[in-house]
C-alpha cells in the first residue's frame, strides 16, 4: 500500500492465505486512470485443484439476470421509471440469451462459491465492493481486469460478470487482457461474451503463445480422437458442450508475427460446417500432432528439465518471463494496433479476423 513515483498504487493485496483461496490485487494507475484487478497465477496445490477441476457446471447466465431487471423496470409506471439497467447497454442478443451458461467448475467456484473472510460474501462480491470503493475515490476512472494462466482464466470469469454489473460508476466497456489461459466456458459462454462485446459493456483480448499447450484445454476425450470420423461425430452431437474461446485473440507465432482472430457464434444453433472442418482440417494427422504434443507436455512436467537442450520447454512457454520477452520481441507490430480499432473491424464483418464456430 502506499503511493509510487511511478503513479500506481496497489490498494488491495493479502497473499496470507494462498494455499486455501485464489489472490487478487486492486491497482490505481494514475497514468492510464484505470482501476485495475489483477489475479494471480498458479502457485499452490489449491491452485491446482481449481485447475482440474474441469467438469462444467450450469450456472445462472448474468444476461438472464440484466433482462429480469429490464422487465421489473418496463412494468413501473413511466413518471417513476429510471435507468434500471444501470450503465449496461442492452442490444438485441441480450435478450436472448438463455437462462443458465455452461463454465468450468474449478474456476467459477474459486470466485463464485468460496466465501471471503471479509463478511459473508464471495471473493467476487468481495472484490467488487473493493473496486466499487476505488472508483468512487477515482471518479472517471475505467476497470480494467488482468492475469496469467489461471489468473487469466479467473480475470475472464470476473470481467463476464462485472460488465453485466448495473452501477453507472462501473464506466463501460470493461476491458480483460488475459494471459495464457485456458478455455472456461462452453458455447453458451461464447454467446454471453459476444452479446456484451456487441453491446460495448466489454471488450476481451486473450494473448497466447502458439506453441503453449494450457491455451488448449479442456478439451473433451472424443474430439482428441485420432479417427476423424468419431472426432467429428463428437463435434456435431455434443457441439453445445465443448469448452470454446471467446473474445479478442493475439496469438504470437514462430518467426516473430502475431496472428489475429475473433471467434463468432454463427445464427444458426447446428453448424453442419464442422463436418468439412474435421473432415479436410480436422484430420488425423493434426489430431495425432496435438495429442504427442500433450504427451511431451505430461512428461517434461514429470521429469527434470534437460540442460542440453537450448529451446524453450513447454513450462518455460507458458511462463511469464516468457510471454514478457515475446511481447518485447513484437512491440513494433503489436503498436500498428488498438483494441477498439480491432473490435471496430471485426464487428463490420473483417474475414481476416473474425474466426468461425468450430475453434
Amino acid at each position: 500500500k502506499g503511493d509510487s513515483d511511478d503513479g500506481f498504487l496497489i490498494v488491495n493485496f493479502d497473499d496470507s492465505r494462498e494455499d486455501e483461496e485464489i489472490v487478487p490485487a486492486i491497482i490505481v494507475d494514475k497514468h492510464r486512470k484505470r482501476i485495475v484487478v489483477a489475479f494471480r497465477g498458479s502457485q499452490s496445490r489449491n491452485d491446482w485443484i481449481v485447475n482440474l477441476s474441469c467438469v462444467q457446471t450450469r450456472e445462472v447466465n448474468p444476461m438472464h439476470l440484466l433482462k429480469m431487471k429490464e422487465r421489473q423496470h418496463q412494468k413501473q409506471p413511466s413518471t417513476s421509471r429510471g435507468n434500471t439497467s444501470g450503465g449496461v447497454a442492452m442490444n438485441k442478443m441480450i435478450w436472448k440469451q438463455p437462462k443458465t451458461i455452461l463454465l468450468h467448475t474449478g474456476f467459477y467456484h474459486s470466485i463464485f462459491g468460496e466465501k471471503s473472510r471479509y463478511g459473508n460474501l464471495t471473493k467476487y462480491q468481495f472484490i467488487m465492493k473493493k473496486t466499487l470503493e476505488v472508483l468512487k475515490e477515482y471518479p472517471g476512472y475505467r476497470l480494467d481486469v488482468t492475469g496469467l494462466s489461471l489468473g487469466g482464466a479467473l480475470c475472464q470469469m470476473f470481467s463476464l460478470y462485472a460488465a453485466a454489473e448495473t452501477n453507472p460508476i462501473i464506466k463501460k466497456p470493461v476491458t480483460c487482457y488475459s494471459f495464457a489461459s485456458p478455455k472456461i466456458g462452453a458455447l453458451t459462454y461464447r454467446r454471453a461474451v459476444q452479446a456484451l462485446e456487441e453491446s460495448g459493456n466489454l471488450r476481451l483480448l486473450r494473448v497466447l503463445n502458439e506453441h503453449d499447450f494450457v491455451s488448449l484445454y479442456p478439451r473433451d476425450p472424443l474430439s482428441m480422437c485420432c479417427i476423424s470420423g468419431l472426432s467429428t461425430l463428437s463435434l456435431i452431437l455434443r457441439q453445445g458442450l465443448y469448452y470454446r474461446k471467446a473474445g479478442m485473440e493475439i496469438k504470437f507465432l514462430d518467426g516473430g508475427g502475431v496472428g489475429i482472430t475473433h471467434p463468432k457464434v454463427p445464427p444458426r444453433k447446428v453448424d453442419w460446417n464442422l463436418f468439412h472442418f474435421n473432415l479436410f482440417r480436422y484430420d488425423m494427422e493434426r489430431q495425432w500432432e496435438r495429442q504427442t504434443k500433450c504427451c511431451g507436455c505430461i512428461y517434461e512436467l514429470l521429469t527434470p528439465d534437460d540442460d542440453d537442450d537450448n529451446s524453450p520447454s513447454y513450462r518455460e512457454q507458458h511462463g511469464y518471463p516468457f510471454y514478457y520477452l515475446q511481447i518485447q520481441q513484437r512491440m513494433q507490430e503489436l503498436k500498428k494496433y488498438t483494441l477498439e480499432g480491432l473490435y471496430s473491424a471485426s464487428l463490420h464483418g473483417d474475414t481476416n479476423i473474425v474466426e468461425p464456430i468450430y475453434s
